[in-house]
């Protein structure tokens, strides 16, 4: 049986502690035979598989996400059985042995440890356990090796932790002996670990008046000595003689008393003798068969096995079995809260460490006072003022868990706890000075609260008003509203503040209701506005209708259209004045008024410029149209050529003007604007370019008469052209030929104007007479050209 002094400290741990990562109800305690049956076909590997890594500085450790899968995967409750121990002791060994694998988890025979982080294997051994009452899965963990080299015993530390508190069976290995160097490392490691679940637990942002001390709450220890040839002080079982190691077990100072006995669930002892004679297998037992281990050693192995599928119980959560999921879930917080400075740090001395440990217990303590207080008056009375008796009682409540807390992580450390109940005492105390002064100023917050309530019933209340309405009518409903608020506003804060403090807050509530009321108005306002535009919109949609909106392809007399328009401005203004008689008192009517009339205005200005644009249209095409006409008339077909020019001249302007005539006779009503000037000017000048091109066209005809001549001209021009240096002797040379061969024949009675441009325009168009002419360029030939020209100008 356990002394009662333990029992006792495990009751207080369960009363006082509690964690926010993982509730494990307390197992039933009951002992039973174990079925063993087949693995369920889960989908994991049979190999090691790491959870944890070391991180690349190998002082913090990384999750392995992916293979947090695999475990998450198992989904019938989920026994953790863990190992730790100094590395190269024959961990993965064990572990191997315990899974009847002799090639599982990495061993070899370097000096350098093969381990790294937290593995484990990948395929649970399924059981059906009678002590749980159905099949769980045994899930092996291999550890880190402790004390190598290169390594902080802080990094030790966070693998011990992890490892301790995710698993439900711990087994701590050592190999021959069992020395003083491994029960002080141990319980280093241990206290550590009790004060790192605490820490984790405080992290969490919130508590609960329910206490749960699982986290706090130990596996079973196992302490496995391998290779022990030993004899045990007077035939002593294993387990009594750790006991009795750890009940004489002494230190410079007399004060301490080993407590791994106190903070594990249950500590036990089992020995393992050599596994094997022969050097070789020694060396590396990864190559040793079960045949090739000692009798003794393969019998207290199985012993060992049997010990565990018997007696491993799943953790709890909710008074459910734990799966995968939720250790997976477990893993994450406690690397989490390892890796963020919740393990203290592993001074060189335990007297350094103890004095740390007294001043980590004090501060943590004193941060759970103040989160239990926090608790008490945020969670419990909603952050509502409470009474003074109240608040001093739930201070002496708090104040003695906090104590007993207190006295159970320094358990054993008499000294330090004397000091750590100092330090205490006054973390308290100030916390509640600090936090009773606040409470008294809590009567302020709840007058606002109160405050904030009614403001938001008055909003609500107000907003309830179909809007639009009438400014007085929503002014005469907003006063009564706010009326019975400033009611309820008083009836509440009566009894809890003085009359002068309550006449000032019902000034302030009474200035804050009035700006809620004046903001219901404002939007009352705006949707009459909005009202008054939308019909206007509408009356000014009807206007364009009227006109002809869409529909207007050809322009208007400017006089019938501005006849429609007005008598549409006047039935516009009606209209809108009828629909908008409700708002005729409000102030905003009038400007909405001016407002509707200015873009009444504009949308008849519009128009008007609309049908001006049709009228300019209008008119652009038909200055093209007269121009075809015009061409039609003087064609060829109409007027054959050659021509006199007099008679041609004649019947061309003959034709245009009456074309203009026309033209003007069409506009007339748009004389004063749609660009009319400027198109009839377009139109003249067309006409006049036709006629024109009519008139080289009869110069043509007439050229085409006399082309053997100018043929005969150009034989006389070629012979004589090179006496011509210049383009202007060459020219009137050629003129003088022409000039002379056209008196005879059939240009003989053509006037001598005619006879010129006709041979103006064989010099222009004879492509012969242009490349002669182009010879003759250049800056010499140009000025003697020129002043053969000028000399000639001057009859000399």
């Amino acid at each position: 049986m356990e002394p009662a002094h333990l029992t006792a400290r495990s009751a207080a741990l369960a009363t006082i502690l509690f964690t926010c990562i993982l509730v494990v109800a307390n197992q039933d305690g009951q002992h039973g035979l174990t079925t063993f049956v087949m693995a369920d076909k889960y989908d994991t590997s049979d190999m090691p598989i790491q959870l944890v890594r070391p991180a690349p500085n190998h002082r913090d450790l990384e999750l392995v996400e992916s293979n947090l899968m695999l475990l998450r995967k198992l989904r019938d409750p989920v026994a953790m059985v863990a190992v730790v121990g100094k590395f190269h002791s024959g961990k993965s060994f064990l572990m191997n042995q315990l899974m009847g694998k002799s090639a599982g988890f990495g061993i070899g025979p370097s000096v350098q440890p093969k381990t790294m982080g937290i593995w484990m294997w990948g395929q649970p051994l399924v059981v059906e356990s009678s002590r749980a009452g159905r099949r769980i899965n045994i899930v092996f963990l291999d550890t880190e090796g402790f004390a190598a080299n290169n390594v902080t015993e802080n990094y030790d530390a966070k693998v011990f932790a992890v490892s301790t508190l995710l698993s439900s069976h711990l087994l701590y290995n050592s190999v021959k002996i069992i020395d003083q160097s491994d029960i002080d490392y141990l319980e280093l490691l241990a206290r550590r670990t009790q004060l790192f679940a605490l820490r984790s637990q405080l992290s969490k942002s919130k508590w609960t008046s329910d206490f749960n001390q699982d986290l706090l709450t130990f596996p079973p220890l196992t302490w496995v000595v391998q290779d022990f040839v030993q004899e045990t002080h007077q035939m002593e079982t294993p387990t009594e003689w750790l006991h009795r190691l750890m009940g004489g077990h002494s230190r410079e100072s007399d004060n301490y008393t080993i407590s791994l006995l106190d903070i594990f669930e249950q500590v036990e002892c089992h020995t393992l003798f050599i596994p094997a004679f022969d050097k070789e297998l020694l060396t590396d037992l990864s190559h040793a068969k079960d045949e090739d281990l000692s009798s003794d050693y393969r019998r207290e192995r199985d012993q060992l096995l049997r010990k565990l599928k018997n007696n491993v119980l799943p953790k709890e959560k909710n008074d459910q079995f734990v799966s995968g999921a939720d250790l997976a879930q477990l893993l994450q917080v406690l690397v989490t809260a390892a890796n963020d400075g919740s393990l203290a740090d592993v001074p060189s001395r335990w007297d350094t460490f103890v004095e740390r440990l007294q001043s980590t217990a004090s501060d943590d303590c004193t941060t759970f006072y103040n989160k239990e207080l926090d608790a008490f008056l945020v969670d419990r009375n909603k952050n509502q003022p409470v009474s003074t008796r109240s608040f001093d009682l739930q201070h002496q409540q708090i104040k003695a868990k906090a104590f007993e807390l207190l006295e159970q992580l320094l358990h054993g450390l008499d000294d330090a706890l004397i000091t750590a109940r100092r330090d205490l005492s006054t973390g308290i105390e100030n916390i509640y000075l600090t936090r009773r002064e606040l409470n008294e100023k809590k009567i302020t917050v709840k007058s606002n609260q109160i405050k904030s309530k009614l403001e938001l019933v008055a909003d609500e209340q107000l907003r309830k008003i179909a809007l639009p309405v009438k400014s007085a009518d929503l002014k005469k409903h907003a006063d009564s509203i706010c009326s019975q608020l400033i009611r309820s506003f008083q009836d509440e804060l009566v009894n809890l503040v003085d009359a002068e403090t309550l006449k000032s807050l019902l000034e302030s509530f009474e200035k804050s209701l009035n700006l809620i009321a004046v903001n219901v108005e404002s939007s009352n306002k705006l949707l009459i506005e909005t009202s008054m535009a939308k019909q206007k919109d509408a009356i000014l949609k009807n206007f364009d209708e009227g006109v002809g909106y869409g529909q207007m392809k050809e322009a208007r007399k400017p006089s019938i259209l501005e006849k429609i328009l007005s008598q549409l401005v006047k039935n516009s203004e009606e209209d809108y004045k009828v629909k908008t008689l409700e708002y005729k008192d409000e102030s905003c009517y009038e400007p909405s008024l001016a407002l509707f009339q200015k873009e009444l205005q504009q949308h008849k200005d519009t128009w008007v410029k609309k049908n001006q644009e049709l009228a300019g249209d209008n008119i652009k095409s038909q200055v093209k149209r007269y121009s075809n006409r015009f061409a039609e008339r003087i064609s060829n077909k109409a007027i054959p050529l050659p021509m006199d020019e007099t008679n041609l001249n004649a019947r061309l302007t003959n034709a245009g003007s009456e074309l203009v005539t026309e033209f003007e006779t069409m506009f007339s009503d748009f004389k004063d604007c749609c660009g009319y000037e400027s198109q009839l000017n377009e139109l003249q000048e067309s006409i006049l370019k036709i006629g024109r091109e009519k008139q080289q066209e009869n110069i043509k005809a007439y050229r085409n008469i006399v082309n053997d001549v100018f043929k005969k001209a150009k034989d006389i021009i070629r012979v004589s052209e090179e006496k011509y240096g210049n383009q202007y002797s060459f020219r009137k040379f050629v003129e003088d030929v022409a000039s002379s061969l056209l008196a005879e024949g059939k240009a003989s009675h053509w006037d001598n104007k005619l006879k010129a441009k006709v041979i103006d325009d064989f010099i222009k168009e004879d492509p012969d007479i242009n490349r002669l002419m182009e010879a003759k360029k250049g800056i010499l030939a140009t000025i003697i050209g020129f002043l053969e020209y000028f000399l000639s100008f001057l009859g000399l």
